[in-house]
């Protein structure tokens, strides 16, 4: 489900949709947080790129912080496909890792990232 949500005046529209009027109902338009976030350039406007991918994901709830201790951090995530996979840092290996089958840097994993405000060791 996506909430639609009227912008403030002067922001200049990239994602190519318009927002809702001051005054009319959320479901108006179907100018999301996804289409702000493009548009104030905090995720790119390829849609499938990772860290598009991540925000949507943290937006919508999906990421679970459950341990950090240090340098130790231990997460879970539901996936688009409703899986939940682990994730996190493990100091000793000094790796981030997800259980999800991806060959390389998930959206999981970047999801994470801007939650701790680390980038990968």
């Amino acid at each position: 489900m996506t909430t639609s949500f009227p912008i403030p005046t002067g922001v200049q529209l990239t994602s190519g949709k318009k927002p809702a009027e001051s005054g009319t109902k959320k479901d108006a338009s179907d100018y999301s947080l996804e289409d702000f976030l493009i548009d104030q350039h905090l995720l790119p406007k390829k849609r499938n790129d990772k860290r598009h991918k991540a925000m949507r994901l943290l937006t919508s709830g999906r990421l679970r912080v459950v341990r950090v201790e240090g340098p130790l951090i231990v997460a879970e995530i539901r996936g688009d496909s409703g899986v939940t996979y682990s994730l996190g840092h493990d100091p000793r290996k000094k790796q981030w890792r997800c259980t999800c089958p991806a060959k390389t840097d998930c959206s999981h994993l970047n999801a994470l990232w801007a939650v701790v405000s680390l980038e990968k060791a």
